[in-house]
């Protein structure tokens, strides 16, 4: 699983396609939060946050509003987005996996 700052790299670089609208510490924060998350629960999260300021709008605004005018993604979004995607590997199975991979992994990769 990635390590903190990798997980704050990969959530920047995902965030960089709207502007990078997080702070530096905002996004420490939610790395932070993000401990265990593999990148490809990190990638479902970001998606989620993104509709975030869409969630926000009527369903007349959505078919009418210019994308221009919705707000921009915030830091709540991604508190928000946390509580439905959760990280998709236990802890127990990390482990499992990691004593296999000491094991049998490959050697000098």
């Amino acid at each position: 699983m990635p390590g903190k700052e990798t997980r704050k790299d990969m959530l920047s670089h995902l965030l960089s396609k709207h502007g990078s609208p997080l702070s530096s510490q905002e996004l420490d924060h939610i790395a932070q939060l993000t401990e265990g998350y593999s990148g490809s629960d990190l990638n479902a999260l970001a998606k989620d946050e993104a509709l975030g300021p869409i969630r926000d709008l009527s369903t007349k605004e959505v078919k009418t509003v210019d994308a221009n005018q919705v707000r921009n993604i915030t830091q709540k979004d991604f508190l928000e987005a946390l509580k439905r995607i959760r990280r998709s590997v236990a802890p127990e199975s990390l482990h499992q996996y990691e004593t296999w991979n000491l094991e049998y992994g490959a050697v000098g990769v």
